[in-house]
């Protein structure tokens, strides 16, 4: 069994190119599992890091569903949506 250093400094798993390095908004950049599959013979590769908590609100809500300034802050003032995790605002 082999700990995680390790199995990313593994010959065979490099070879095969099992990982690749993801930069992340807070974490920075990381060796991430790449997904296992190719498309004609090129593995695919991550599009992008995970969001954070709420990142793509605005472009969602506001650019894609069309939600004015004014109804996005009300939902926002209602806790419909927010910045944060409602358990981070509890402790």
């Amino acid at each position: 069994v082999l700990r995680l250093e390790e199995l990313e400094a593994d010959p065979h798993i490099q070879a095969r190119a099992v990982f690749e390095e993801v930069d992340h908004l807070e974490v920075g950049p990381r060796m991430y599992p790449r997904m296992p599959l190719t498309v004609d013979g090129e593995p695919l590769r991550t599009m992008r890091p995970t969001p954070l908590f709420a990142q793509h609100n605005r472009e969602v809500f506001g650019d894609l569903l069309g939600t004015s300034e004014e109804k996005l802050q009300a939902l926002a003032a209602a806790d419909v949506i927010g910045d944060v995790p409602k358990d981070a605002l509890r402790r």
